[in-house]
């Protein structure tokens, strides 16, 4: 063929890059993936916070069963215990009569969970704001091992009752 190299292309630009519907289009589905991947990553996050508080419960429950061990009684100090939390941690830790961890997070502390301990029992409680409203996150463990979510500050829902 030996026509004009205009007709060769049939009507075909030969501009490089992407039109503007393509960008939009682009843009779009980086919206959709982003609002699915968002609040799944806002769960995951808070998950993890709230395992935190678990793994601090289940240290202060194995200081407290072993200072009963030794006295013959639970202790209300965490002071007694010996105990501190392994890491920057994100909750404030009390038994009753000291508190451990992160400053007061504000908001109704502990959520009417009763940390405190006697001769045959206690009840250690780990609370944080986690989500930044004014909702307190509220974990407790007792001498059976039971851990319990008093309020749920994500849900900002109170456990329900037995």
């Amino acid at each position: 063929m030996t026509g004009r190299p205009e007709m060769l292309n049939l009507g075909r630009r030969n501009n490089a890059g992407f039109t503007l519907v393509e960008l939009m289009i682009v843009v779009a589905i980086i919206g959709i993936l982003a609002a699915i991947a968002i609040p799944n990553f806002l769960v995951y996050r808070t998950k993890a916070k709230q395992a935190e508080a678990k793994i601090q419960l289940k240290a202060i429950h194995t200081s407290e069963m072993a200072y009963f061990g030794e006295n013959n009684r639970f202790t209300d100090k965490l002071w007694d215990l010996e105990w501190e939390p392994k890491t920057e941690c994100t909750y404030r830790y009390t038994a009753g009569a000291d508190f451990k961890g992160r400053a007061n997070p504000g908001g109704l502390p502990m959520n009417n969970a009763a940390p405190a301990a006697d001769s045959r029992n206690f009840t250690a409680v780990a609370y944080a704001n986690i989500d930044g409203d004014s909702a307190v996150d509220t974990w407790q463990v007792s001498k059976d091992y039971s851990i319990t979510n008093v309020y749920d500050d994500v849900t900002e829902k109170a456990a329900a009752g037995p």
